[in-house]
């Protein structure tokens, strides 16, 4: 996993640039398969960001698309989480940001709010058949 330490205004800033950075290689780029896979993530990431619990803005800034591996016939990637403080409540992102979805805010205190789970069922539904329907797939985890 990549993975940097920045404040939230920072990593609003490179979240931005690596979507944009990713929408254009997957318009520019030359194998079919990393392209497919940079639109894909890159509009998973932008997905998640705008359906993740939101009140500091560190968890929806620290949301990543990544691609880490392409091969002649395939291609990996993940959306993941930056390591980042939460200005208003400490903690980092990373680590929180699976207890949110799976048990809900400081500690449970709030219903669980699967946005990584529903970005997924998102992507299967909707980004990968629109953006790269001849292609096979498989989500193969959240959070894992």
């Amino acid at each position: 996993m990549i993975q940097f330490y920045a404040d939230i205004s920072e990593a609003s800033v490179m979240q931005r640039q690596i979507i944009e950075a990713m929408r254009w290689l997957a318009g520019n780029g030359d194998n079919r398969i990393e392209a497919a896979m940079n639109g894909i993530l890159a509009a998973g990431a932008e997905y998640a960001a705008e359906i993740s619990p939101f009140i500091s803005g560190a968890l929806s800034s620290s949301i990543y698309p990544v691609v880490e591996r392409v091969g002649p016939i395939s291609a990996e990637g993940r959306i993941t989480l930056a390591h980042v403080e939460n200005p208003l409540f400490g903690g980092y992102t990373d680590v929180y940001g699976p207890t949110v979805h799976d048990e809900g805010a400081f500690g449970g205190l709030g219903p669980p709010k699967p946005f990584m789970a529903d970005t997924a069922e998102h992507m299967e539904s909707e980004l990968i058949p629109g953006l790269a329907s001849e292609l096979e797939y498989q989500v193969v985890g959240i959070f894992s």
